[in-house]
């Protein structure tokens, strides 16, 4: 069993194997990440474009609800995210999500900028740790507060409507972007779970934007909010600096359940920060969602599944919204344990909680199957087929075929009753 617990890494292998419906299907096939759509705005008084990741097996998980990401610059960072949500959801270091990219349209510099400091801004030109600096003006500036509005009074509940969301949402920024994160955490902070805040462009209005977000943090009510703010280590000092003043008085912020981290990042630049901050600020807000291998051994090797459920009910009242325990993970350890030759009864407990908990998932029951005929307990194993290959017809599942052939095996193998 020291070796179940030691081989984790070669569960992730399992997340990397194509699915049947992906295999034989010839070339020309498209790849689908995502769907384009808008909605009117009246805040924003335009058609607002979207951009929409809808997690792999949404259709399929009819009961399923999913935290949403909303990402300014859509169009820029949405084919990163969609890649960082699939690999970190996929190896249980978050719950699978829905991202809502909200593209740029006529003026990116209105759509995230405050009003004040609208005329003329000091912009920071070199990175020799100077803050030399030219004044730029910034005459369309100012539309922020409209873009807050559209994202939180227009859009969350279009999407909310729409699809099956959890209660949870985060809202991610970079540069611009990040001056709004912080713009919203300030002012409608009871609005969002978790803001991310990349570069942001805290040397807007000369450098006194930051005092004015610390006053209105004053009254912003933070608990059970978690803000990850970071710079690059290559930025400039005019990008750096001012972080970290406002990072001194969100570390003085002692709000029941309020989690702040900030860090600069070594060696990233501006344009570079995003993505390495994206990654490690989706792992830090769902810190402890992966399950620990003590919670999934005591499940396996006694049947004991009480830590599991009450280690992410404890999750579950930190994140403020029930936080999915993830079965496809456990799924992994139950299929590799079956492959490995590993005693077939520590599969047969993970695959039975799995079912219990999805017990509308083909695949959950598929497993149960074919570990139950390992096992020995072929009536049991024919009837959980049976039931694997009327879910999949029902759910329209690409592995009914697959499905079956796992049914017409164990039918073939007769049985004995538990």
């Amino acid at each position: 069993m020291m070796n179940f617990l030691l081989a984790r890494a070669a569960t992730a292998l399992l997340f990397l194997v194509p699915t049947a419906s992906a295999v034989g299907q010839g070339e020309g096939q498209p790849i689908v990440i995502g769907t384009k759509t808008s909605i009117r705005s009246m805040n924003l008084r335009e058609r607002r474009p979207l951009w929409i990741r809808l997690p792999a097996d949404y259709a399929r998980a009819t009961g399923q609800r999913y935290p949403v990401i909303y990402l300014l610059d859509g169009d820029d960072h949405f084919v990163e995210v969609d890649g960082m949500v699939h690999r970190l959801a996929g190896n249980a270091r978050m719950p699978d999500a829905i991202v809502i990219g909200i593209p740029n349209t006529k003026d990116r510099t209105h759509d995230l900028t405050p009003h004040e400091g609208a005329d003329t801004s000091r912009f920071p030109m070199f990175g020799d740790g100077s803050r030399d600096s030219t004044s730029t003006r910034f005459v369309t500036s100012g539309g922020s507060n409209a873009m807050l509005s559209f994202i939180a009074d227009e859009l969350t509940p279009w999407v909310e409507s729409h699809y099956r969301t959890a209660p949870f949402r985060i809202l991610v920024g970079h540069s611009f972007g990040g001056l709004l994160v912080l713009e919203a955490l300030a002012t409608r902070a009871e609005r969002f779970n978790a803001f991310v805040s990349l570069s942001p462009s805290l040397w807007w209005d000369r450098g006194r934007y930051v005092k004015t977000l610390e006053k209105r943090l004053q009254t912003a009510k933070l608990g059970g909010r978690s803000l990850y703010m970071t710079t690059g280590g290559n930025e400039l000092r005019a990008m750096i600096d001012p972080a970290r003043d406002l990072s001194s008085t969100l570390d003085a912020r002692h709000d029941a359940g309020f989690q702040f981290v900030f860090r600069v990042m070594p060696g990233e630049r501006h344009d570079t920060n995003p993505h390495r901050s994206t990654y490690d600020a989706l792992e830090s807000i769902f810190a402890g969602f992966e399950p620990p291998d003590s919670l999934i051994a005591a499940l396996a090797l006694r049947g004991d599944s009480l830590p599991l459920v009450n280690h992410y009910a404890a999750l579950s009242r930190r994140l403020l919204f029930d936080a999915p325990i993830p079965l496809k993970y456990l799924e992994g350890y139950a299929t590799w344990i079956l492959e490995e030759g590993a005693s077939p009864e520590y599969a047969v407990r993970l695959f039975r909680f799995e079912a219990s908990h999805a017990p509308t998932s083909a695949p959950a029951h598929d497993g149960l199957a074919r570990a139950l005929a390992k096992a020995g307990y072929r009536a049991e194993a024919v009837r959980a087929a049976g039931k694997a290959v009327r879910l999949a017809v029902s759910a329209r599942d690409p592995r009914l075929a697959e499905f079956r052939k796992h049914q017409a095996e164990i039918s073939r193998q007769g049985g004995r009753g538990l």
